[in-house]
């Protein structure tokens, strides 16, 4: 799996084209998920087996400011959450 901060995981899902989403995954290490390409059998896997882990399967479709309050929610990032709501 690829760790990467919020913002990365935003540019991956902003240039996703819909036959290759992203799935991410919760970490547990502080501010950083897990985002991999949703199309893999391993992932498939996971996602079929309802992981617990799954936040979500997102592509350039995905409304973007819904997914980055989706992100920042499950990773913890209470900082870019207000700064989000307040813009």
């Amino acid at each position: 799996m690829s760790v990467s901060s919020v913002d990365v995981i935003l540019g991956r899902i902003r240039s996703a084209p819909a036959e290759s989403p992203i799935a991410v995954f919760t970490n547990r290490s502080g501010y950083l998920l897990n985002a991999v390409f949703a199309n893999t059998v391993a992932t498939q896997g996971l996602i079929h087996g309802h992981c617990p882990r799954l936040v979500g399967v997102f592509d350039h479709r995905s409304p973007i400011d819904a997914v980055a309050r989706q992100l920042n929610a499950v990773s913890g990032n209470a900082e870019a959450l207000s700064v989000a709501k307040a813009s």
